[in-house]
């Protein structure tokens, strides 16, 4: 029986008898904290691999990643990365001409330990640099912000960007995501909260190394010390507004304030709470993007109200965060006891494209709150009746 489940991927068709073509693949941990592998060929029942066993890696803590990476020399690949009780980082592989692997990326690069949960990986690919790198930050014991990167030719490597761009200790996890803006061209950017409270900034691109930059001091945004966490940072590129970078992160007052950066203007404060007259947020924020065929991009965030109601907020460039709803309070639902998780489906038998919501409830039930469109109203299931 999994204890957590920490992702889902479709595999590689590369039709090896180890990843049957088309399959589909569920990563979790069991109650023996190890990683397993549920897949499932197509036509076929659900079949369960030990990762961990198979591997020769060691039991996870907290959650474990799973993902798909295709770096050169090495090709298609499943990764897992979860952290060890010893705070070691370690890196599961899958490839078809060898099976799954295992490396202590800790013990490898000679990085510090991560001794809590949230290590994160994104990819970066700059010209020149000649090779795609798999990236893994985290935060240190004493609050530095570490990555481990890794390609094939190069192996593994570490550096303390603390230490090599400056910047304040990181309270919480640090987020890493990639920009690539007209006439700037590709960065690395890794964005956390600081013991202070603080919003910072390391950004790298080969020509200019790592560098530094206070969000809060820059932008003049309030202060967060929300013990749920930090925020949320990626970039997006709705159409005729092109590249922006965005922070979105609840405030110590409750609001959601959203940092958002172009070369052109620099980053830009808003408070999306006072402009969309929306309730506050209790914890930390999630946003996303969904693309329906009768809406096109769309920005969305969710959140919980301090009575623990999920509320959901939209945008589009113009007129930015707007048609702010209290999903629980429209639909009758029951008060949320953790934060709510999103998905999409499409079952175009009997139903359209679907924005679902799904979270446990203060009556210990599963709830799940549905938006089918393009009706586009929300409606309520309590899953466990």
């Amino acid at each position: 029986m999994p204890a957590a489940l920490s992702a889902a991927a479709v595999g590689p068709s590369d039709g090896s008898p180890n990843f049957p073509v088309r399959a589909s693949s569920l990563g979790c941990l069991g109650v023996d904290d190890h990683v397993w592998d549920l897949w499932r060929p197509p036509g076929g029942g659900w079949n369960p691999i030990d990762v961990t066993a198979r591997a020769g890696g060691v039991p996870a803590i907290g959650t474990a990643m799973t993902y798909l990476t295709n770096l050169p020399g090495e090709g298609g690949a499943r990764r897992v990365t979860h952290r060890a009780a010893d705070g070691h980082i370690w890196d599961l592989v899958y490839v078809p001409s060898g099976g799954w692997s295992s490396t202590d990326v800790t013990a490898r690069t000679g990085a510090a330990p991560c001794p809590l949960p949230g290590p994160q990986t994104y990819i970066t690919e700059f010209p020149g640099q000649q090779a795609r790198f798999l990236r893994v930050v985290y935060r240190a014991a004493d609050g530095h912000v570490w990555e481990n990167a890794f390609n094939p030719s190069a192996g593994w490597s570490a550096t303390d960007l603390t230490l090599r761009a400056g910047g304040t200790p990181a309270q919480y996890p640090p987020i890493g995501y990639t920009t690539a803006f007209l006439g700037q061209g590709p960065f690395a950017r890794v964005v956390y909260r600081a013991v202070d409270g603080h919003i910072w900034e390391l950004a790298f691109n080969p020509s200019s190394g790592w560098r530094a930059a206070d969000l809060t001091f820059l932008t003049g945004a309030p202060l967060t010390t929300d013990p749920s966490g930090g925020g949320t940072a990626d970039v997006t590129d709705f159409p005729g507004q092109g590249p922006v970078g965005r922070v979105t992160y609840r405030a110590d007052d409750g609001h959601i304030w959203e940092l958002a950066f172009v070369p052109s203007t620099g980053w830009i404060p808003t408070d999306v709470t006072t402009k969309t007259g929306s309730a506050p947020a209790d914890r930390a924020v999630t946003t996303f993007r969904t693309v329906f065929p009768d809406q096109g991009l769309v920005g969305r965030l969710i959140y919980l109200t301090p009575s623990k109601e999920v509320a959901a907020l939209t945008y589009q460039p113009s007129p930015g965060w707007y048609g702010y709803t209290n999903v629980t309070a429209d639909t009758g639902s029951a008060p949320a006891l953790d934060d709510p998780m999103w998905y999409i489906t499409f079952f175009p038998a009997f139903e359209g494209w679907t924005l679902r919501v799904i979270y446990q409830g203060t009556d210990n039930h599963i709830w799940q709150l549905a938006s089918t469109r393009p009706v586009a109203w929300w409606n309520a299931d309590d899953l466990t009746n």
